[in-house]
């Protein structure tokens, strides 16, 4: 959850990701169920790169200093059905 308050937080946060440069491959906004957050949105951001990347670990610990709340779902190697073949 990034600060709302602060014109162009969501923003400050994706830059991270150009910096690093890691593909960012989908971004959803949901309202934020707390009462006390009402016109707030949760985003679920979902980008290339495994938590062992150093690039990502950048990146999650540059959202940490912009964003409210940050936390990471998970993190899934990619199946390439190409290698599994061979």
């Amino acid at each position: 959850m990034v600060d709302h308050t602060q014109p162009g937080a969501l923003c400050d946060v994706l830059q991270a990701f150009k910096h690093y440069g890691l593909n960012l491959t989908s971004i959803v906004s949901r309202p934020a169920t707390h009462a006390d957050r009402l016109w707030t949105y949760v985003f679920f951001v979902e980008f290339e790169g495994h938590e062992e990347d150093q690039a990502v670990q950048k990146v999650v610990a540059e959202m940490r200093t912009i964003a409210r709340d940050l936390r990471v779902l998970g993190s899934y190697e990619t199946h390439n059905p190409s290698e599994s073949e061979s």
